[in-house]
């Protein structure tokens, strides 16, 4: 449940990168690596949003990755 709540609400913080057209060019690494030019917000890849996430409001994607540890620690027990 932590997951999908901290998954929806760094999404949500992440679409910040929309109306932020200058910083594309740094935070859209995937997207570059697909050899696209991000000319518009529908241009950015989905794994791009949580590069940015990252980077510039980390605590949910950091809650995301604790939560995904976890899960796959009681998978693997």
């Amino acid at each position: 449940m932590g997951l999908i709540v901290s998954t929806v609400i760094a999404w949500y913080e992440v679409s910040a990168i929309i109306d932020n057209p200058w910083v594309w060019k740094y935070s859209t690494p995937f997207s570059h690596l697909m050899n696209m030019q991000i000319l518009s917000k529908n241009d950015i890849s989905q794994l791009d949003y949580f590069v940015y996430a990252t980077k510039y409001q980390p605590t949910f994607p950091l809650i995301m990755k604790i939560c995904g540890l976890y899960l796959l620690v009681l998978i693997g027990y």
